[in-house]
């Protein structure tokens, strides 16, 4: 039944809303991080959020290991295309806390081989 699901899932074209954010960032810090960045991908991408809410609801939070290493995937998904929102946190110096992509396959090739966050 599982399969079945994710089968009509995947045919949907549905995908995750991925939020990549900081290992060098306490996990008490994370959490309202990635719920700005979440909130503000709200806002400048209102219709592709509206239509993830209305077909999926599946998110995952994933991390790298520091502001560098945010920076340069953030530079990788703009390459790519990829639609994506970010949160520069002010009071650390306006830096860059987390990545949030819009829903879809690009997406899923940009994030490959991130790992959780919280682990």
């Amino acid at each position: 039944m599982f399969a079945a699901m994710t089968e009509q899932i995947n045919k949907k074209g549905n995908h995750k809303l991925y939020i990549i954010t900081r290992n060098d960032l306490s996990s008490f810090y994370q959490l309202p991080q990635v719920a700005h960045g979440v909130s503000v991908f709200a806002s400048e991408h209102e219709k592709e959020y509206k239509d993830w809410l209305r077909d999926n609801h599946h998110i995952v939070v994933l991390a790298v290991e520091n502001l560098a290493s945010l920076q340069e995937f953030h530079q990788k998904v703009k390459t790519m295309e990829v639609k994506h929102t970010i949160f520069e946190e002010p009071d650390i110096n306006n830096e860059i806390t987390v990545v949030v992509l819009c829903p879809c396959r690009k997406a899923k090739r940009a994030v490959e081989g991130l790992k959780l966050a919280g682990k």
